[in-house]
């Protein structure tokens, strides 16, 4: 049986390891150790992009495989997966998912649907002030002039634009996710197909997962902690870059 992908997308700072981490709780995703970030997923769809469409020798490389297409997308994705998961999932008897954090080209979207015949894909948004306030304050972003903070914000709205309308994608707001998680959860599941289940929902409600305002706590209510995050980091720009 293959195990289809379910993709997590998003700028960083927008929920996407929240995101990430409650979706994998759900009772139809494979359960291994690693669940995180994608970054050979992401280059090797990128690669094969290049390899069999776009380069000048595609159709020689094309040729050139010792494998029938089925073989060929049946290898493609087992590697996928054991490097991403660590394991191979091949054998899997049961309708499973694998999930990881990426943000695809279209083109690359396209080619994993070759390789997977089906992807899904969880595409969460959030307030440009917020994302901007929370990158400044972590440590992977907070180099960045502001004016970079916003046209990387920018960026990723347009880079991700084609996903409103692709099959089994659910394109969902961070403030939807943090107040509304069980309505949210329900949309999403039936946007990507798969069974309901109250797992992500119960997680994102008790988590308060890598935050730049608060640390990491369990057990409170996130709508609560969340409520005034925009008022609140609109609040800390200067009159200039308002």
């Amino acid at each position: 049986m293959t195990i289809k992908p379910i993709f997590v997308s998003g700028i960083g700072r927008s929920g996407t390891s929240a995101l990430l981490a409650s979706l994998a709780s759900h009772k139809s995703m494979h359960q291994y150790p690693r669940v995180g970030e994608a970054p050979f997923v992401t280059s090797f769809l990128n690669f094969l992009v290049d390899y069999e469409d776009k380069s000048p020798g595609a159709e020689y490389n094309k040729k050139n495989y010792r494998l029938d297409d089925a073989e060929r997308k049946a290898a493609i994705a087992d590697f996928l997966i054991l490097n991403q998961c660590g394991q191979a999932l091949s054998n899997e008897k049961e309708e499973k998912y694998w999930i990881a954090k990426t943000s695809l080209l279209e083109s690359s979207f396209d080619k994993a649907i070759e390789i997977f015949d089906e992807v899904r894909c969880v595409y969460i948004m959030r307030n440009g002030i917020e994302v901007i306030n929370s990158a400044r304050k972590f440590d992977g972003f907070k180099a960045l002039g502001f004016d970079e903070h916003c046209r990387r914000w920018l960026d990723n709205i347009k880079f991700c634009r084609y996903l409103h309308n692709r099959d089994y994608c659910s394109v969902i707001k961070h403030d939807q996710l943090v107040k509304f998680p069980e309505e949210t959860y329900k949309k999403v599941f039936e946007d990507i197909g798969i069974p309901h289940d109250e797992a992500p929902a119960s997680w994102i409600s008790s988590n308060i997962f890598n935050s730049s305002f608060d640390s990491t706590a369990k057990g409170v209510s996130t709508n609560s902690v969340f409520d005034n995050r925009v008022v609140d980091a609109w609040s800390e720009w200067s009159d200039e870059e308002k």
